[in-house]
């Protein structure tokens, strides 16, 4: 009688080795970001992004939804998301610095998408010389629920949603809120709060995974006026939650230094795949976005970590006061 010999177990690749393996071949390793505005205020010459998406942090995605956004100082602001590809969010930024529109911005990005199919792509931009124009567009390919929303100013685009009234209520909450660009892009995350926004993150209970809202004004040359990011949570915490008791934490600061320097989207490698970067932190709570290196010969201020957990416990006075040793005394240019 022979004995039956043990099956001899496959080798399988890693997740790392698959990861490396789907940058090289253009591949993206997740969805990227699903509801996002893009806004600017003719008015006041500021200029805004903010989203939310059920991606967290991962090697590709350091700051979860914050991926998206690309805002150029004193031009506009782009969106990139469902399908990102850096590649494409690069192309973008070049075609709006040659001073196309934003429609003429978006068929060209729709004609010439990196990899031959912009299907799955989603984009939102606003151009702040033409005086708000904006431009939108929802491949056929992109995840049910999806779709955009235009008007003077702004432009709201998601996908894998749980319905159109998701863009609806942010539309609503922008169009009709009051105050400042950065209140009324607080409004619009706050309408889309609901479990299951992203339906991906119904099952956490949460509305979404990432958050992140960030504003420039004319005068802050290329540092964020307001940079705050939610790069990941936990199950049954929503991170437009803790996004806005960051927001209002800083608020209440007395002082704030300027945010990172802006700078274009990372190259990647290889230049079809998602940016890794090795300049981020590991894992941490919400804060602003570490900046990129910079061929500006003069540095940028460090960005703000708000000490949300201190407030609690030492009441707002003292709050104060620990910002304020945290933070240079050259105080922030009145809002």
């Amino acid at each position: 009688m022979h004995r039956r010999q043990p099956e001899r177990r496959r080798h399988r690749p890693g997740a790392l080795a698959l990861a490396l393996l789907a940058a090289a071949l253009g591949a993206r390793p997740a969805a990227a970001d699903t509801f996002s505005i893009a806004a600017v205020d003719v008015e006041t010459g500021q200029i805004g992004s903010a989203g939310a998406s059920c991606v967290g942090q991962s090697r590709f995605f350091p700051d979860g939804a914050f991926v998206l956004s690309d805002i150029l100082p004193g031009i506009g602001v782009i969106h990139t998301q469902a399908s990102y590809v850096a590649a494409n969010q690069r192309n973008a930024r070049a075609r709006m610095l040659e001073g196309l529109a934003p429609e003429a911005v978006v068929a060209w990005l729709a004609a010439n998408d990196v990899q031959g199919d912009p299907g799955p792509r989603q984009y939102g931009i606003v151009d702040l010389r033409r005086g708000g124009q904006s431009a939108a567009y929802t491949g056929p390919t992109c995840t049910d629920h999806k779709g955009h929303r235009t008007g003077p100013g702004y432009s709201i685009q998601g996908n894998i949603l749980a319905g159109p009234e998701i863009l609806d209520g942010m539309q609503a909450a922008y169009v009709e809120g009051r105050g400042e660009l950065a209140e009324r892009l607080m409004a619009a995350l706050e309408a889309a709060k609901v479990v299951g926004a992203d339906t991906r993150c119904a099952a956490r209970g949460t509305s979404s995974q990432s958050a992140f809202i960030r504003v420039l004004r004319p005068q802050d040359g290329t540092a964020a006026y307001l940079w705050l990011v939610v790069p990941d949570t936990p199950p049954g915490e929503d991170p437009i939650d803790r996004l806005r008791a960051d927001f209002d934490a800083w608020r209440l600061a007395p002082t704030v230094t300027p945010g990172p320097s802006l700078t274009p989207p990372p190259s990647p490698t290889p230049d079809m795949g998602p940016p890794p970067s090795a300049t981020s932190p590991p894992a941490r709570t919400s804060t602003a976005p570490p900046p990129v290196p910079s061929a500006s010969p003069t540095p940028s201020p460090p960005p703000l970590y708000l000490p949300r957990l201190l407030a609690p416990r030492l009441g707002l006075a003292r709050l104060h006061h620990a910002l304020a040793r945290r933070i240079a005394p050259a105080g922030r240019p009145g809002r």
